[in-house]
């Protein structure tokens, strides 16, 4: 579905429940916001993950299309910025994101030998991270979990409504416990 210039929350929603229905079918939708993204560079496609296998669907699209632009991959993994620099618990916060990422590069490379893979850890909260700033040809990301009883998360709607970038939601794995 493509939609044009910035989105009012009715079009956004609408997509949100497009993007909802289309989980609960195994499909995903790939969301258009206006034309492409004018950058200098390699051709970057960026996959936000949060945990590996819940993110295993995001990870293999995304790298798949990766492959077929052309362009490179970059794996990106917000560490919130709730963790002040002296918190108790950021280097253990910190060093699970680098393990994420570092498993995610892996499976990406061995999903998609030959492609360039990069990994980005952002000191942001996730739903920062998908915004105005992101530095993107296309924006992957997990859209609701299978099965969907509910619509898109914070993340995914943050990126409906800011990525500068197509928006790509890919269904992913459930999980009881944690709605992302």
């Amino acid at each position: 579905m493509a939609a044009q210039g910035d989105l009012p929350a009715q079009p956004v929603s609408e997509i949100a429940e497009i993007a909802a229905a289309a989980a609960r079918r195994g499909g995903a939708v790939l969301a258009v916001s206006g034309p492409a993204p004018v950058r200098s560079g390699p051709r970057r496609v960026v996959a936000a993950v949060q945990a590996l296998h819940d993110d295993a669907p995001v990870l293999a699209d995304a790298a798949a299309i990766a492959l077929h632009m052309g362009a490179e991959l970059v794996v990106a993994h917000g560490v919130p910025t709730s963790f002040a620099e002296r918190s108790v618990g950021l280097d253990a916060a910190v060093d699970n994101a680098r393990r994420l990422l570092e498993a995610a590069v892996g499976a990406a490379v061995e999903a998609a030998p030959g492609l360039t893979v990069e990994p980005c850890l952002l000191r942001v909260r996730p739903h920062e991270m998908v915004g105005e700033g992101l530095d993107a040809d296309l924006l992957v990301l997990g859209g609701p979990r299978l099965p969907a009883p509910g619509g898109l998360g914070l993340v995914a709607c943050s990126a409906l409504h800011h990525a500068p970038c197509p928006v790509l939601l890919v269904p992913r794995v459930g999980r009881a416990d944690f709605d992302f």
